[in-house]
């Protein structure tokens, strides 16, 4: 018969329970921590975990502070932007209105340009220095005994006349045209309207051509009309162009108004 041997006990440890001192015998495992060294870690992340806290309360804080301090600059530039689109919306109008001023201006000044003119003539094909030094005598002579326009003033006179103010031009170049200031504009309509009938004004063996003379606004609009005038003179239809930019057109004893080309 075999002997029974009884099993070896297993190690006590004692657990003290709140404050009273009293003991209570527990299993221990080899190599686990004792209560006092959990205690003791548990107290030691405490304190950690409340530093790493308080660290991040003190960097809260100063975030709240700089975030205020954001916001009362965000404040500050939003006044400044309202009160720059309030200035911004001041200079529009102000903008607007002397856009409209100088609009107004140009037009007063093309206006008065364009009446100074208003007695002048434009004569191209007259070779360089042919007038001499007395250019209104010259041009004088000129239109009463080569033009011989019908219905001339007793007071037909040139006040001035002068080269076009552009260089002189190269050998074998066109001339510059001459601009001529009469005294009296019915003087310049007469010789416009006879320059018109005449199939051809030559001198000396050179045609010549008469203009009005008109602001570069005004002869900008009437180019337009170059095509359209080239075919009304190739059907034989009568025609007129008008100040600024007006195309009368004769056909059929009736008289038709264009603006535009």
């Amino acid at each position: 018969m075999e002997q029974y041997t009884m099993p070896t006990p297993l190690p006590q440890r004692q657990i003290c329970i709140g404050g009273s001192g009293e003991a209570l015998d527990a299993p221990a495992t080899a190599g686990e921590p004792t209560h006092a060294e959990l205690l003791a870690s548990i107290h030691g992340a405490r304190v950690a975990l409340e530093g790493k806290i308080e660290t991040v309360a003190v960097k809260v804080n100063l975030l709240r502070a700089d975030l205020r301090k954001v916001s009362d600059k965000v404040k500050v530039v939003e006044g400044s932007i309202v009160d720059l689109q309030t200035k911004v919306g001041t200079l529009r109008k102000q903008m607007a209105q002397i856009t409209s001023t100088v609009g107004t201006l140009e037009d007063h000044l093309e206006d008065s340009e364009g009446r100074s003119r208003r007695n002048n003539v434009r004569l191209l094909g007259f070779l360089e220095h042919v007038e001499g030094s007395t250019v209104e005598s010259f041009f004088e002579q000129w239109i009463r005994e080569v033009l011989q326009p019908e219905g001339l003033s007793r007071v037909f006179v040139v006040k001035h006349a002068h080269r076009a103010l552009v260089a002189l031009p190269w050998p074998g170049a066109p001339p510059r045209a001459i601009i001529a200031c009469l005294l009296n504009y019915k003087d310049r309509d007469c010789i416009l309207w006879t320059a018109r009938e005449t199939n051809r004004v030559v001198f000396e063996n050179r045609t010549i051509s008469i203009f009005p003379e008109y602001t570069n606004k005004v002869q900008s609009s009437q180019k337009g009309f170059l095509e359209v005038k080239a075919k009304l003179r190739a059907m034989n239809i009568r025609y007129m162009l008008l100040y600024l930019a007006r195309l009368k057109v004769i056909s059929g004893g009736k008289s038709q108004f264009f603006e535009n080309p």
